[in-house]
């Protein structure tokens, strides 16, 4: 479901085109089904795909004229300018040989930058939307988003970013790196102090936070967003597929109770392969096979109905 999310947020953040309401209601149907927690506004709590559906609203009866005047005034005058070459090399001809480089690479995958520069944030969504190659990924966060997160820092950009460390490079082969705390050979290294790192890029607010315990993720994305400037919330946690690795197979301890579920769908929103549901029954249940046991669908579960065996 994230490709599929960050194409349609390219289309919503992509210059106004006629439909872009209609484009924001998409992406918010979209974000709805991914079950990401609520964010604090103005004290209200309110979930992503409310806020998209707000801006689908707003936008709506705006003349054209306004809409790019509001895009305007938001990337190209309000200090988030959206080329990342831009931001990280300046308007030299490395930005030259950067551009083309995602030009040739956009080109391998079918993918046309539409008119636009190859640098614009736009492209490299959509291009992160079709690209398998985690190593890459990493390469244009590790070379492009950081240079472009110092800028932010800079104009103090009110923005809130997450960064997701789950400790390895996992789509390649689970190799090690630098947070993993170990080298190739499995002898123990420094891991990577990324707080340390963002705290020395002149970010004042940035929280640690374990991946899979939603109650405290949602209060630090909601502290992160009320922060007036940028701020970073780091969701460390562990690859699970690791961890089973580690341990002797066992059978997972997280079961459905029929007798408690009402077929309520709420669990199927996280997305995971393990979590079962029989239309006909209308209840949920888990396979034993594919369950890592990381405890996220019983903070999901409305009504109590997944529990942990004793």
């Amino acid at each position: 479901m994230l490709p599929t999310t960050l194409a349609q947020f390219a289309d919503v953040l992509d210059y106004p085109q006629p439909g872009l309401a209609e484009k924001s209601r998409l992406c918010a149907q979209t974000v709805a089904r991914m079950a990401l927690p609520f964010l604090a506004v103005d004290s209200r709590q309110l979930s992503p795909d409310a806020l998209l559906s707000a801006f689908a609203r707003e936008v709506e009866p705006m003349a054209y004229g306004l809409q790019e005047e509001a895009y305007a005034s938001t990337f190209d005058l309000g200090g988030a300018y959206p080329y990342i070459g831009y931001q990280l090399l300046g308007e030299t001809y490395k930005r030259s040989i950067f551009m083309l480089e995602l030009k040739n690479r956009y080109h391998a995958y079918g993918l046309s930058e539409g008119g636009e520069l190859s640098d614009h944030l736009v492209c490299i969504l959509r291009y992160l939307n079709v690209l398998q190659d985690e190593e890459e990924f990493c390469e244009l966060t590790q070379y492009a988003i950081l240079p472009a997160l110092a800028n932010v820092v800079y104009n103090n950009s009110d923005v809130t970013l997450i960064l997701m460390d789950n400790r390895w490079t996992c789509m390649t082969g689970h190799q090690p790196n630098p947070s993993t705390g170990a080298d190739s050979f499995g002898d123990p290294r420094e891991q990577a102090d990324f707080e340390a790192i963002l705290k020395a890029f002149g970010i004042k607010s940035v929280t640690s936070v374990y991946s899979y315990d939603q109650e405290k993720m949602t209060a630090a994305l909601s502290e992160a967003i009320e922060f007036p400037g940028p701020a970073v919330v780091i969701a460390t946690g562990e690859c699970q597929l690791q961890i089973q690795r580690r341990k002797k197979w066992q059978e997972p301890v997280t079961y459905v109770d029929p007798e408690v579920c009402i077929g309520c769908r709420r669990c199927l929103d996280i997305g995971c392969s393990a979590i079962q549901f029989d239309k006909v029954a209308r209840k949920a249940s888990i396979d034993k096979l594919l369950c890592v046991d990381c405890g996220l669908c019983s903070q999901i579960c409305p009504y109590g109905a997944i529990k942990e065996r004793k």
